[in-house]
């Protein structure tokens, strides 16, 4: 019975290989060989489930020759996230409304050294730093169906010479390691290049180096020449001991064809100091400073600081910044944040917690206003923040979030602060 059903079985492997219709194929033939008599139907679903993963291991090794290596390699994955929002502020009414964003991404591997990916998401061109769609918003009197925007959110090629050194080129996720996101919205992503470097060069050590080339606007019919963001951040990783980790960065961003130049119509806040100031016969609104900037950054992860059936894990992390452009002594160069995390480390199954508490707080100059995160104080500068959040895992893949801000301006004559809440409640599922 054995030596049968073993021919059979790898004659149905070189059946199955050159089809990609496997199951319908395969049942039909092995159903042929029951009808005649050949393997009984106990048999017959014997040889059915070991070919159906002798198959399944080929595809997942890559070593199945009737599909191409690199379509084996393919990646598919995403997220759907309904929201609630409510934003208050002193000098509005209070605003109710629902959101959604949708992100799918596809990775491949045309080779060995090579990545691609490919991304889309929700939301329109007009906001970088969101891919949420609000609900109703869709439907206007030139778009009655009530269809929602699509966008291209990354897309990028990776080439790796070596493990340990990756270059990209494209629109792709930000290179640089940020532990909060005083500074960068984690939806915006960059165009242009990066450089990654990742060593280990002793047990428990990790060295890295981040570089990131950022073309931040090309517009030929401007008056000035296309500003990009040059940036270098050396980092690493330090085992303490086994349920210790400590990480430690410290970025630098020199900007290019920046300081004198119009304001980014995306800023629609403009917080940042300018100028109404005319070159080459041109008038506009002008940034006042070129914000060439230092960011240090540092976190420490600590397992189970209170035993292992205790709390899973506690994190401690800050960011400083300072622009280098301004003369010193003037206020509103610099910024900083502070922030706890604890919890499980990440929330993917039913029963998983994670909540996180932050303060920030970044002066008018100490980036540029275009990068923070859009729902900390409407992404500006010239602000202090409190942040506090917590998701639940409700199943896998599949968790509730809490996100509650409050904010306010900085004001150097003591006049009113402004403040400003915003409350959302999410759920998220993933796949």
């Amino acid at each position: 019975m054995q030596r049968k059903l073993l021919m059979v079985f790898t004659a149905l492997c070189v059946v199955a290989g050159p089809g990609v219709g496997f199951a319908g194929e395969v049942d039909v033939l092995v159903q042929k060989l029951v009808d005649k008599g050949i393997l009984t139907p106990y048999e017959a679903q014997i040889v059915l489930d070991d070919t159906k993963q002798e198959v399944a291991k080929q595809n997942a090794k890559g070593t199945n020759e009737a599909i191409p290596s690199w379509i084996q390699t393919v990646k598919i994955k995403g997220d759907l996230r309904a929201r609630y929002q409510m934003d208050s502020s002193k000098n509005a009414k209070t605003e109710n409304r629902g959101r959604m964003r949708m992100r799918l991404g596809v990775e491949a591997k045309p080779n060995d050294k090579m990545k691609v990916g490919i991304g889309l998401a929700s939301g329109n061109t007009g906001d970088p730093r969101s891919t949420n769609s609000t609900w109703g918003k869709a439907v206007t009197a030139t778009n009655p169906g009530g269809t929602a925007g699509l966008i291209l959110d990354y897309a990028y090629g990776e080439y790796r010479p070596m493990p340990e050194v990756a270059l990209t080129a494209g629109k792709f996720k930000l290179p640089l390691w940020q532990p909060n996101d005083m500074l960068w919205d984690t939806d915006l992503n960059p165009d242009g290049l990066a450089a990654q470097l990742d060593f280990a060069p002793a047990q428990g050590l990790d060295v890295y180096l981040n570089n990131l080339v950022f073309v931040m606007m090309e517009d030929r019919n401007s008056d000035y020449s296309d500003p990009v963001m040059l940036a270098v951040q050396p980092g690493f990783k330090y085992a303490i001991t086994d349920s210790i980790l400590l990480q430690g960065a410290l970025a630098y961003y020199r900007n290019t064809n920046l300081g004198n130049r119009a304001i980014f119509s995306n800023s629609s806040y403009s917080t940042n100091t300018s100028d109404v100031k005319a070159i080459n016969g041109v008038s506009a609104t002008r940034y006042r400073y070129n914000y060439d900037a230092i960011q240090p950054s540092a976190e420490i992860v600590i397992d189970s600081p209170f035993g292992e059936k205790s709390l899973p894990m506690i994190a401690f992390s800050g960011d400083y910044i300072n622009n280098l452009s301004m003369n010193k002594g003037l206020n509103g160069r610099d910024g900083w944040d502070a922030a706890v995390k604890f919890g499980d480390k990440k929330v993917s199954e039913k029963g998983q917690w994670q909540s996180k508490l932050i303060y920030a707080r970044l002066g008018r100059d100490a980036f540029l206003d275009v990068f923070p995160d859009s729902d900390r104080y409407a992404g500006r500068t010239n602000m202090k923040s409190y942040e506090a959040i917590l998701e639940y895992g409700l199943g896998k893949n599949t968790s509730l979030g809490l996100d509650y801000y409050y904010g306010e301006s900085l004001s150097r004559s003591g006049a009113t602060t402004n403040p400003a809440q915003v409350f959302q409640l999410d759920w998220n599922l993933k796949f």
